[in-house]
């Protein structure tokens, strides 16, 4: 559930975008550019929220970070100022991995203790999550304001959340859980990053497609293929849709072929079905919107099932590689993600603004493709029950 319930709360925005575009009265390229300096609060939390973790616990982190989280997310509607605007992305890129590194530390530990593959099933409870909210956006933007559909989800949302928690407290991990684990100081977590590297770059690789759909796909619709605000939802709402299908079937598929196999079959898939598609559909635009549409939408499900189990997968690689607990494996790749992503997105943003959003999205097709050249990551072998 909470799970379900952080995909319901963190992805109730991008949905509705081009309307908050349109209240703070810029640019593409600076939306893009205001949207990706929330990559400043994810670096300090992936620093700090790990050791702050080890000493608290659990239960605390997803408290206070889940507060400000959606704290930050009821203001979105009502900023029309750019830099109050980049405030509040920051706080909510402070919070989001501070509650991701909390929920994954959970999972990756009874996943070690079960050896049974849980990351990408529960990625794809957040998927459901997301997809709710989506189809929540879709109906809800013709007939509810931005102000009032963000408010009131985000006050559900907490609540639920902080009755989830209260409810798991008995399971979750206490600071005396890992008073046997040594702390890992800063130094130590740039340290150990050289024994995970090519996970690490592979994981940037992996989910280009699906940050750039998260700030640019309803945009795109809109702007590109010329939809309306509701329909500009679809593609969206594609993706999330075969992110779902991807991140709760992997577990069965593992039995049939490799990690290591999914992982390049992924790529292939996502980065030329992607690509195709989103160029294919922006040449049909001027001829037939239908058609473009369709296009449009099938393009964004390809991406979205490629790169669907790619980051559980990586995850729990990093894991098997390194040896620092599973909290300070997940702040190491968010950390190290979240400092490369944002020159990513920040590139993206301005070929966007530079050319269109049809070319922009090309940067990250390209980099899902370059995962083709990693043959070594994920397991070889087929896994048994």
């Amino acid at each position: 559930m909470l799970f379900v319930l952080f995909g319901i709360g963190i992805m109730c925005l991008p949905p509705r975008s081009p309307e908050i575009e349109h209240n703070l009265g810029v640019g593409n390229g600076t939306f893009g550019t205001l949207v990706s300096l929330g990559a400043i609060g994810c670096i300090f939390s992936n620093l700090w929220v790990g050791q702050i973790a080890h000493r608290l616990g659990v239960r605390t982190i997803l408290i206070a970070s889940v507060t400000l989280m959606y704290a930050a997310t009821a203001t979105i509607p009502h900023i029309h100022t750019p830099w109050i605007y980049v405030l509040a992305v920051i706080a909510i890129g402070f919070s989001w991995p501070s509650y991701q590194i909390g929920l994954n530390q959970q999972v990756l530990k009874r996943q070690n203790n079960t050896a049974t593959l849980l990351l990408p099933k529960l990625h794809g409870a957040w998927s459901v999550g997301a997809l709710t909210t989506v189809v929540a956006a879709f109906l809800l933007t013709s007939k509810v304001s931005l102000a009032w559909h963000i408010d009131v989800l985000a006050a559900l949302v907490w609540s639920f959340t902080i009755f989830s928690i209260y409810k798991l407290n008995p399971v979750l991990i206490t600071a005396s859980d890992l008073a046997d684990e040594p702390i890992v100081k800063t130094k130590e977590l740039f340290a150990g990053m050289r024994e995970i590297r090519p996970v690490i770059i592979a994981l940037l690789l992996a989910i280009s497609i699906e940050s750039s759909t998260n700030d640019w796909a309803t945009l795109s619709s809109h702007q590109e293929i010329h939809a309306s605000n509701t329909l500009s939802i679809i593609p969206y709402l594609s993706f999330m849709v075969s992110m779902i299908i991807g991140r709760v079937s992997i577990h069965r598929l593992v039995k049939f072929r490799s990690e290591r196999y999914w992982i390049r079959f992924g790529s292939l898939l996502g980065g030329l079905g992607f690509g195709i598609c989103v160029l294919l559909a922006k040449f049909l635009s001027s001829h037939s919107f239908a058609a473009a549409f369709s296009i449009e939408v099938l393009g964004f499900f390809l991406g979205g099932l490629g790169s669907s189990f790619m980051a559980g997968l990586f995850m729990t690689e990093a894991s098997r590689r390194s040896h620092l607990s599973p909290g300070m494996v997940a702040a190491q790749l968010g950390l190290a993600v979240n400092t490369i992503g944002f020159v990513v997105r920040l590139a993206t943003a301005w070929i966007v603004q530079l050319t269109s959003i049809t070319i922009g999205l090309m940067l990250p097709t390209a980099l899902m493709l370059c995962l083709l050249f990693y043959k070594t990551l994920g397991n070889p072998e087929v896994t048994r029950d």
